[in-house]
């Protein structure tokens, strides 16, 4: 990573939308923030509106855009501004009406606040098919909007990809473990 910023990758002229359960206001991402939306019951309060009870989002939005150097605290694109678009609260599972919702907020407003990256990282389990292909439309129309779309390939372990990461038009990204016998995922 040091690598792409001392080649001029350091996020700087972009924003991100983190799909997710919000961004709390913490150091490292002071001043990141360019706008917030809630699109969950906790919007109703003003302590908890656009604020990540979860910290799923908040996590996300450090690994990717944390910037306090007096800390030693660097994301991986530390110039990189924060659209927080909150879908889901305190227990941190989140419908597939609101993560459709969430997707076509990000589409509508793209231009207005610059967003070039949407990220999605967890799945919105459904056993409806039909759900199910309205969230992949969903990341469709941002795709096709000119947004690249990055998910979670999945956080059980599984073999596949579930929705929105099956996707033809998103990125799924996955982590692997290293052990003594090779990789796990």
């Amino acid at each position: 990573v040091p690598a792409a910023w001392s080649n001029g990758f350091t996020g700087a002229g972009v924003n991100i939308a983190m799909v997710d359960t919000g961004v709390a206001p913490v150091d490292a991402l002071a001043d990141k923030v360019v706008v917030a939306v809630d699109f969950t019951d906790e919007a109703a309060e003003a302590t908890t509106a656009g604020v990540d009870t979860y910290g799923h989002g908040t996590h996300l939005a450090g690994i990717v855009a944390a910037n306090d150097p007096t800390n030693g605290i660097s994301g991986l694109a530390p110039e990189a501004g924060i659209v927080s678009v909150k879908v889901a609260g305190r227990d941190g599972s989140v419908m597939p009406l609101d993560l459709i919702n969430g997707i076509d907020w990000v589409v509508e407003h793209a231009e207005e606040y610059d967003i070039e990256v949407l990220s999605l990282a967890f799945n919105a389990p459904t056993t409806d098919a039909a759900t199910e292909q309205l969230l992949l439309d969903a990341v469709e129309r941002a795709w096709d909007a000119g947004i690249v779309v990055v998910t979670a390939a999945g956080n059980d372990g599984g073999v596949g990809l579930r929705a929105p990461a099956s996707s033809r038009s998103s990125i799924a990204v996955a982590a692997v473990e290293a052990t003594d016998f090779g990789f796990e995922v």
